[in-house]
């Protein structure tokens, strides 16, 4: 991987609303796969589990990003990474916690 990991998961996460899951699912499982040697953004995991819809999964990525203080949640409320989460319940309660 000679991209940083925020454009591979990027890839993924375009892959995955193409209707690509099986690749967007491959190309996820590598970047977990390098965890402990990379940096893999939790945002961006959250994002690529809710574009192919495994929502509870991608909910726990979300959370772990809060806990990282991720800076990229301040996108949440306009940011299309984030599309897949706004209309669950628990949208309001994340918004709350990055301080939106």
């Amino acid at each position: 991987m000679g991209e940083s990991m925020r454009v591979r998961l990027t890839l993924a996460y375009a892959h995955a609303r193409a209707g690509d899951g099986a690749r967007a699912r491959e190309m996820l499982d590598q970047a977990l796969a390098q965890r402990g040697q990379r940096h893999v953004p939790s945002h961006m995991v959250a994002s690529v589990l809710g574009a192919l819809g495994e929502l509870e999964p991608a909910w726990q990525w979300l959370e772990r990003a809060v806990g990282e203080r991720d800076h990229w949640l301040a996108f949440l409320t306009v940011g299309p990474f984030f599309d897949a989460f706004r209309a669950d319940a628990r949208f309001a309660e994340l918004r709350r916690k990055v301080g939106l």
